[in-house]
């Protein structure tokens, strides 16, 4: 059975990341470690993490004021059948109990990603030189299946 669900600093601890695939996708620079400043969000299947959702739990400095996602890792064999969509969507509404009605992200760097975030309704941040895509969460019509 597919579950969506925010991860405990416990079940950071206590899962055992290097038997899940997902772990191969993500960049060294992403921490799996409890953080008091990381939101992570898991989607599993039969015990098995098969995307992960990162979210700084700090909101930045920048105007407008919102969250920064700072991953979103889905196993190919998963894309395309909302998994990540729901993720992004778990995410936007950690943000908006935060009191920000925007979601940032870095640029996608790949053609699939850039896609997916423009589906979703991700846009150029032009105030960053088009490095960060922003989620306008008062309008999310993208976020949900269609």
């Amino acid at each position: 059975m597919l579950t969506f669900a925010k991860l405990s600093k416990d079940q950071m601890t206590q899962t055992d990341w290097s038997a899940q695939a997902i772990t191969a996708m993500l960049p060294s620079n992403l921490s799996l470690q409890p953080d008091a400043d990381k939101i992570v969000f898991a989607a599993t299947l039969d015990g098995q993490i098969i995307a992960l959702a990162a979210l700084d739990g700090k909101l930045p400095n920048l105007l407008p004021t919102g969250g920064m996602l700072c991953g979103l890792f889905v196993l190919p064999e998963y894309r395309r059948q909302g998994v990540g969509r729901m993720l992004v969507g778990l995410a936007a509404g950690a943000v908006m109990e935060m009191g920000a009605y925007f979601l940032r992200a870095k640029s996608p760097d790949t053609d699939e990603a850039a896609a997916f975030a423009q589906k979703i309704g991700f846009r150029p941040e032009p105030a960053s030189n088009d490095t960060l895509v922003l989620l306008d969460l008062t309008d999310t019509k993208g976020l949900r299946q269609h």
